[in-house]
């Protein structure tokens, strides 16, 4: 490549550093996207049962809300411009941001399952795609791969507002849980997961 530069023709310099530039990209895009694979089967490795699971026996969880809300948008698709079962109704959209509702509706009708593994798959890839979804804006920043990867990988398997926050420590059952799992598990915080990812697209 260095020789071809400093050849005396123009049109073969241009080129070598063509053939560069494209090349760089693909080599990156590559561990670029090895990367947000590993990191998506780590998180799908540490809540693997959360995809298998039809309801939770937590009182304490809201996720019966949000299921309900996939269900009614499943078997009422035309009705959702007004939510009748709430305060003697509401328009649909104020029941809760409806981006989840419709996903977790939208997978039940496609696979042909269950509603509430729907919403434990859709949740579970979302929050599978967090770390994913840092790692890559990160790289996007800085344009450098290992602090990338290290920072998708400690949103994995980390969250310092436990050591940080003794209420929240206090809340949870080990500093050494995720956080978001634990919200996502005990409080049903699917939403959340979700925005937190998209957020970060």
């Amino acid at each position: 490549f260095v020789a071809t530069l400093r050849s005396g023709d123009p049109s073969r310099r241009l080129l070598a550093v063509q053939a560069q530039i494209t090349m760089l990209p693909k080599q990156r895009v590559s561990w670029v996207a090895a990367g947000g694979l590993i990191l998506f089967a780590l998180n799908a490795y540490i809540i693997g049962p959360w995809f298998r699971i039809e309801y939770l026996d937590g009182r304490q969880s809201i996720e019966g809300a949000f299921i309900g809300l996939a269900r009614y948008i499943l078997h009422h698709p035309a009705e959702t411009a007004w939510f009748p079962l709430w305060y003697n109704g509401v328009p649909f959209e104020n029941t809760y941001p409806p981006l989840l509702n419709y996903a977790v509706a939208a997978s039940a009708w496609l696979t042909g399952g269950s509603v509430p593994r729907a919403y434990h798959v859709v949740t579970g890839i979302f929050y599978c795609l967090g770390p994913v979804a840092l790692y890559v804006l990160a790289y996007r920043l800085s344009r450098s791969l290992r602090p990338s990867f290290c920072a998708g990988l400690f949103f994995s398997l980390l969250s310092p507002s436990l050591w940080i926050l003794p209420r929240i420590l206090a809340d949870s059952y080990s500093p050494w849980i995720p956080r978001r799992f634990h919200v996502l598990v005990w409080y049903g915080g699917g939403p959340q997961i979700v925005a937190l990812t998209l957020v970060m697209v």
